[in-house]
């Protein structure tokens, strides 16, 4: 199954960008009015002879052949009067576009009927006779129009294998034209295969489409693999894809039709990606820009001169607003309890002024900035220095850069690009067979069991099978809260005894009070009432769980050192040690046990929906128990700004369970500008892993160390986060992690 499911999503991708260039192909055919300029071709052959002259002549006439130029001359010859001819002429239809309307002057398309029928009103005009068939003889025998030698001489053999009847003549007439049509629409497919070679090989190029890596992540990942497949069948059994195919008999296909089939196709890609998890990460150009002042049409890396004042006021207010962050930010270990709330509160308003002023500036640069540390003007010029998206050729160089050092990705790309040109339709008969034999591939003793539980859980469906008040409780309530605004998630609390509810805005005071009582009067069971934030992810899927109900159990980072103490701490989750955490707070003098030795106090703890972290300041007595677990002392860190995805990388997580330390492989799936958070102060801290096997996080990994291994670089392991939770993508927990520099920063740690 494994084997079959691997070639099923290689086949899914090679169908999906195959029927992508396809598509674009006859985009730009119908663009180009590539079929009208071959019917002409063809035309050309029939009603004139093929020149021929010197190397320079023909050399010429072969490159206008080549890209189907239409000759000064060819308006004199019979091809061009043939067109116009009232017949042919009045059968091209202009767009609605002017570019368009420019370029196509000729049909796509002529029946063999209106092309007789028009071919011999040419001939019945020139020639003399009492009836069609006297006139149109006539004018072949003495060519009256002016035939080239071998196109007359071919009219001539026409009328000879007649046998002098009209009808035969015009059978014959017929029949040419086919054959010739045939050869045209030869022309077309070849001439369309190699704009689907060309046109697939850049596409993969721009979505990485690695036949090689592609294949190595399906073999290495269960869960891709399984999920590719499956996707697969649904796009075979629901169709929707079917009628983007190209027609196998070459009929055509509407332009605006083709736009549709476009977007439904890269939809498809779209989602295809997700699930292997392909793009390029061209990271951050932390460059100084340099924008030319203008009153003129602007460039991409011009500014208008009366914009200048805009920017240079923005600029004004950043810095203000910086100054207040970082303030609060430094200060925010040594705040009040009572208080840090409220501060955390004004610091979420001056992130958003930060945000919506950096829009602005974004919309007079006409770029995209993350962060800006530098604006400053000298001459006609205005200079920024910060953290922004990287412009089209930025893009170009980097892709152009790393396939030249990496040519078993440019083979991959390569492979991919050849597969392409088999065309969609082979691709999709080749799916659809597949999918096919995967379905039919369950083996009878998994259907007879699966029906056996199917039918054992519809019998116990409706019985009651738990007593526990908790457990009724939720049941009782739990589509009234569901409908409630806001709703994020309903759970048992860590102690078992009690529910909490998670809402995205709380309700007001006498409706808090109304749902505690009613629960606690029907059940007698407390009622917690939690401020929490699903993940706004593009997807939809998941939500972060530093904001619900923590977990019992989790692992430890690591030991560090308190940069004015110098004393060992230990760092792990806020709510690993603390699961009674409900929102923002810091508190001290909290004690910590493993193993019912004491090893140390909570000295600082920040439980929020950016920050999910907790130290520990470790006694004597505490390194024989941390060195039981493993636990490790941190030597090394590494931003993960700096890291460059696109190399050969190696990112473990190492946790903590039932007393041993495991490591679980990962790749880094995205890092968190993919997401967007209300405070976009932190969207830079975090990122998202994806295990690269079977096995996955689980809960009780929270807390757990996140390490990085630069193979290409040969670098020491170096340690770049922690685990704070997961989000549930497709079914597969993918950790939800802090960057730890920014951990660093916040509490004043340093290596160990």
């Amino acid at each position: 199954m494994m084997v079959l499911d691997v070639f099923i999503g290689m086949v899914l991708i090679y169908f999906l960008y195959s029927l992508l260039a396809s598509i674009m192909a006859e985009l730009l055919s119908a663009w180009i009015g590539m079929r009208a300029r071959m019917l002409r071709q063809g035309i050309d052959n029939i009603l004139n002879d093929v020149q021929t002259g010197v190397l320079k002549t023909d050399l010429f006439r072969w490159l206008k052949d080549i890209f189907m130029v239409e000759d000064n001359g060819f308006k004199f010859t019979t091809a061009g009067k043939f067109y116009e001819e009232p017949n042919i002429k009045y059968l091209a239809k202009p767009g609605d576009q002017a570019w368009y309307s420019l370029r196509n002057r000729k049909p796509s398309y002529i029946s063999k009927e209106n092309f007789v029928i028009t071919v011999l009103n040419m001939f019945s005009n020139r020639g003399r006779g009492i009836s069609e068939w006297e006139k149109i003889k006539f004018a072949i025998e003495t060519n009256a129009m002016h035939l080239d030698q071998e196109t007359h001489q071919m009219f001539v053999n026409l009328v000879n294998r007649s046998n002098d009847k009209f009808e035969d003549f015009v059978a014959l007439l017929q029949n040419h034209f086919e054959e010739t049509m045939d050869r045209v629409n030869g022309w077309y497919k070849r001439k369309i295969g190699l704009f689907i070679f060309i046109i697939g090989f850049f596409a993969c190029i721009l979505f990485n489409v690695d036949s090689i890596e592609i294949a190595k992540i399906l073999v290495e990942n269960k869960n891709i693999r399984t999920e590719l497949a499956d996707y697969a069948g649904v796009i075979v059994k629901e169709g929707k894809l079917d009628s983007a195919l190209m027609s196998r008999n070459d009929t055509l296909v509407n332009y605006d039709q083709l736009i549709e089939k476009r977007k439904a196709t890269l939809s498809a890609i779209t989602k295809a990606n997700q699930i292997l998890g392909l793009k390029w990460n061209y990271g951050i150009d932390t460059t100084e820009k340099a924008y030319k002042l203008t009153n003129g049409k602007l460039c991409w890396w011009q500014i208008s001169k009366k914009d200048v004042a805009i920017l240079t006021n923005n600029w004004a207010d950043l810095k203000n607003v910086e100054i207040d962050n970082n303030s609060i930010y430094s200060n925010l270990k040594l705040i009040p309890a009572r208080e840090l709330k409220d501060t955390l509160d004004k610091k979420e308003v001056f992130s958003q002024k930060r945000n919506n002023i950096i829009n602005n500036i974004n919309q007079i640069t006409k770029d995209k900035y993350y962060k800006i540390s530098k604006i400053s003007t000298y001459g006609d010029k205005v200079f920024i220095r910060g953290e922004r998206e990287k412009n089209i050729l930025q893009k170009a160089g980097f892709i152009t850069s790393y396939l030249l050092k990496s040519p078993i990705k440019l083979l991959g790309i390569l492979i991919t690009a050849f597969a392409l040109s088999l065309g969609a339709n082979f691709w999709f008969d080749l799916l659809k067979k597949l999918v096919s034999i995967r379905e039919a591939g369950k083996k009878p003793e998994e259907e007879a069991k699966k029906q056996e539980l199917t039918k054992d859980i519809q019998l116990k469906g409706d019985k009651v099978i738990s007593q526990d008040p908790v457990e009724i409780a939720i049941s009782t309530f739990r589509q009234y809260w569901m409908g409630l605004n806001g709703f994020v998630a309903v759970n048992k609390s860590s102690d078992g005894h009690q529910i909490d509810l998670i809402l995205e805005s709380l309700p007001e005071e006498n409706i808090l009070l109304k749902l505690k009582n009613e629960v606690k009067s029907k059940h007698d069971v407390m009622l917690n009432i939690l401020p929490g934030y699903k993940a706004n992810r593009a997807d939809g899927n998941g939500y972060l769980y530093n904001q619900l109900v923590p977990f019992n159990k989790g692992s430890a980072a690591g030991i560090f050192r308190d940069q004015k103490t110098n004393s060992s701490c230990l760092l792990t989750c806020a709510h690993v040690v603390n699961s009674a955490s409900k929102g923002f707070f810091n508190k001290t003098s909290d004690r910590i046990f493993i193993d019912e030795v004491h090893i140390g106090n909570i000295t600082n703890l920040i439980y929020s929906s950016f920050m999910d972290i907790s130290i520990i300041s470790i006694n004597t007595t505490a390194n024989e128990v941390l060195k039981k677990f493993n636990v490790l002392e941190i030597s090394s860190v590494m931003d993960t700004h700096i890291i460059n995805l696109n190399k050969a990388y190696q990112i473990d997580v190492h946790t903590i369970r039932n007393g041993k330390e495991h490591k679980i492989p990962h790749r880094i799936k995205r890092f968190s500008y993919d997401y967007t958070f209300d405070n976009n102060e932190y969207m830079y801290s975090m990122f998202l892993l994806e295990p690269t096997t079977e096995s996955q996080v689980m809960p009780g990994d929270s807390g757990s160390i996140i390490s990085y291994f630069q193979i290409e670089n040969k670098t020491n392991v170096a340690c770049i986060g922690i685990v704070t939770g997961y989000v549930n993508i497709y079914e597969k927990m993918c950790p939800l992690c802090i960057n730890l520099v920014e951990i660093m920063n916040v509490l004043n740690l340093k290596c160990s």
